[in-house]
């Protein structure tokens, strides 16, 4: 036990690697010398011991020592320890082959510990490539770090994982969420980035009943604007340790007086460990560091973004809403002046619901980029009724476009009418707008298991695979706009999948040619 070797000696034995005490019982002679300066003897061999450890190995009843030590990057690992019952003189061949072969052994221990380091450095890196990938092409980051919880537990040494942002809560590995809730409310607003614990008395004394069986912590505030925080936890691990005799050390009286010596019986004693998780490596610390550094640059490019998609957003805003504004001032105008032409109430009815469809829009987009989330009422409805009657408004709509919906007859699913239509209505302009003009639109409901896919198909090119990764993201580069639909905001399909998402499902685009396909998967 380290207990057993004080530090003046640690410092010793990695110094000097090799020590001999050929006799236990030896005498020590004086060194005459003519130098008033001390003599460091620190290198000798024959060098005179400690007292206290010539006591120590004669409570053993050993009359010979000698220990080799294992040093590895200027730090004690180990020692080999040779005793001897009588007096016993070691050659100078001897102790040399000794030396060496600890060197051996340490040289073989590093290069063991090295390659382990390295390859789990290597999978770390591989898992963080991967998950930054998936930050950069998809827009929620709690819904990246599910895809590869697994692989960010195994990289990090954890038995389990949390992962937060905006109030919602993500748990990978057997912990309960409650628990979970304890494990976050332990970690106060001006945490450091990094924060480590591995023994419950690190942590807040009113969290340490709620938070077992977990004790080892390594906390990653990838996102303080957010409260988001990447957590890594390890179990108490309840440890029996094998003493060769009690490690604490009793005062008795000695040859050389009243002080500490060493233990009088070396039969085994057990002693269990609690309230301690297996300590973070350092290795798994610079896991950890790296992993912080490319999330937090992540999000700091995504807050940027933000800031410029807001911008963005109410330039367009503005601009798109100059012309229902006209026109319904003109039309107050004209009635003011008791002239009432024909269509003028629907010019004003139209221009206000367009009004009305792009705030709600922007409504819709600021709730999910706060965190509030859309809401979702949901109940019993018929799919197959709901995309008949959009399909019905939209041929009074626009007349010249053919809509052909195939369907059963009656398809109930549990799902918020409202938003499930704005999802169809959303694709169904999409197709209309960026489809071949001429071309018929297919919307298409197909029911597979205790799952219903939603198809809407429009004749035209493939979309170009560069926008397709960030098809769904709001203000995605090169689909803002286009000449064939110049009032569009750039974030109706981001709307349209949060919905998917609450619903339990998922939106994709794929190509089927001639067809430019959009999917919507959903749970019955």
């Amino acid at each position: 036990p380290a207990s057993d070797i004080p530090a003046q000696a640690r410092r010793l034995y990695t110094l000097n690697t090799l020590r001999v005490i050929s006799d236990v019982n030896y005498t020590p002679v004086a060194l005459e010398g003519w130098s008033e300066e001390p003599l460091d003897l620190s290198f000798s061999v024959l060098r005179i011991v400690s007292p206290i450890h010539i006591e120590y190995l004669q409570n053993m009843g050993v009359g010979a020592s000698m220990s080799i030590s294992i040093v590895i990057n200027g730090r004690l690992w180990g020692m080999l320890a040779c005793h001897h019952m009588a007096r016993h003189p070691v050659s100078v061949s001897v102790r040399m082959t000794c030396d060496v072969l600890a060197q051996v052994l340490a040289t073989s221990i590093n290069a063991i510990e090295a390659r382990s380091r390295a390859a789990l450095t290597e999978r770390a890196a591989s898992v963080r490539t991967r998950l930054i990938e998936s930050l950069i092409e998809e827009e929620d980051i709690l819904r990246s770090i599910q895809l590869h919880a697994a692989d960010l537990r195994a990289s990090l040494g954890a038995d389990a994982l949390i992962a937060t942002q905006f109030g919602k809560l993500l748990t990978s590995g057997d912990i309960d969420e409650t628990v979970a809730a304890s494990v976050l409310e332990s970690l106060s607003e001006d945490s450091a980035p990094l924060v480590q614990r591995i023994e419950s008395s690190e942590w807040p004394e009113s969290s340490r009943a709620s938070i077992a069986p977990w004790t080892g912590m390594l906390a990653l505030r990838f996102d303080p604007p957010t409260r988001g925080y990447l957590i890594a936890l390890r179990r108490e691990q309840i440890e029996t340790v094998r003493w060769g005799g009690r490690p604490e050390k009793e005062i008795k009286a000695g040859p050389l007086g009243p002080r500490l010596t060493p233990r009088g019986s070396f039969e085994e004693w057990r002693e269990i460990v609690r309230g301690k998780a297996e300590p973070w490596s350092e290795t798994h610390s610079y896991i950890a560091r790296q992993l912080l550094a490319e999330m937090q640059r992540v999000c700091n490019a995504r807050h940027a973004e933000t800031e410029r998609a807001r911008s963005q957003l109410l330039a367009m805003l503005g601009h798109d809403l100059r012309d229902p504004l006209q026109s319904i001032t003109m039309a107050a105008a004209v009635m003011e002046r008791g002239h009432s032409p024909q269509g003028m109430t629907k010019r004003i009815q139209a221009s206000s619901h367009r009004m009305q469809r792009l705030i709600g829009m922007v409504l819709d987009f600021s709730r999910i980029e706060s965190g509030v989330g859309l809401g979702m009422r949901k109940d019993k409805v018929d799919l197959a009724r709901i995309a008949s009657d959009l399909i019905e408004e939209a041929r009074v709509a626009h007349p010249g476009v053919e809509y052909r919906l195939t369907a059963p007859a009656n398809l109930e699913i549990t799902a918020d009418r409202d938003r499930i239509s704005q999802v169809i209505s959303n694709l169904v302009s999409n197709a209309r707008h960026h489809g071949k003009a001429g071309e018929p639109i297919e919307i298409q409901l197909i029911r597979a298991g205790g799952r219903v896919a939603i198809r809407v198909l429009n004749v035209g090119a493939p979309i170009d695979p560069a926008l397709a990764t960030r098809m769904f993201h709001a203000f995605k580069q090169g689909g803002a706009r286009n000449e064939r639909n110049p009032t569009g905001l750039g974030i109706g399909l981001h709307i349209a999948r949060e919905i998917a998402v609450g619903h339990g499902g998922d939106i994709r685009y794929e190509y089927a040619e001639p067809h430019v396909v959009f999917l919507v998967d959903l749970p019955l």
